[in-house]
């Protein structure tokens, strides 16, 4: 004797999401994605070209840089992948990554003073524990649906990414040409003290 379960459907915007998610559009998005934090580095660099003359500097445009083609290899060796188990991993990391990049943008733009400001380390850490909590859910859900850990933790791991992918796009264009922080402030950053 079988005996089948079936869980009641609750209409929530994160399973109106999962009709509309797709591992490979999501792959293009974000090598666009990549591409355009590339081009707002490039970009930045040349409105202030005086700043590969202060020290460190060349490392602190490296280094983004290099995470981005590391996020590019990646994506390309994620999508390449095909298949129902790997696209239920896809799907949830998409959605829960996209949710916790929207609150990255949020974030960094209170951060910034848009629209608002707040200031103090409390609101950024409620932002830093949703954002956390976001992934961790989607790595639960994941290893409960398909009955593995590592999927779990894998969609946990791609969420991640696909979140700090946008927050770090948000965040080059909100410090770049929305409020690009005064030179005093830039200064006392730690990156720029460091010696080559």
């Amino acid at each position: 004797m079988t005996v089948s379960i079936q869980r009641a459907r609750v209409p929530t915007a994160i399973h109106e999401l999962e009709g509309t998610a797709s591992p490979s559009g999501v792959a293009y998005r974000s090598a666009a994605s990549l591409i355009s934090a590339s081009n707002l580095i490039a970009l930045g660099v040349t409105r202030y070209p005086a700043l590969l003359l202060q020290s460190g500097a060349r490392t602190f445009v490296a280094e983004p840089l290099g995470v981005l083609a590391a996020y590019a290899i990646a994506v390309v060796c994620i999508a390449r992948t095909h298949g129902t188990y790997c696209d239920g991993i896809l799907r949830t990391a998409i959605i829960f990554g996209l949710l916790g990049g929207a609150l990255e943008i949020i974030n960094i733009g209170i951060e910034n003073s848009l629209p608002f400001a707040v200031r103090g380390p409390a609101l950024q850490i409620v932002f830093m524990l949703s954002v956390f909590t976001s992934w961790g859910i989607a790595g639960f859900r994941t290893a409960c649906s398909l009955g593995s850990i590592r999927a779990g933790l894998l969609a946990g791991v791609y969420s991640a990414a696909i979140c700090m992918l946008i927050a770090v796009a948000a965040g080059f264009l909100i410090q770049f040409f929305l409020v690009p922080p005064r030179p005093d402030y830039v200064s006392t950053w730690s990156e720029f003290k460091r010696v080559d």
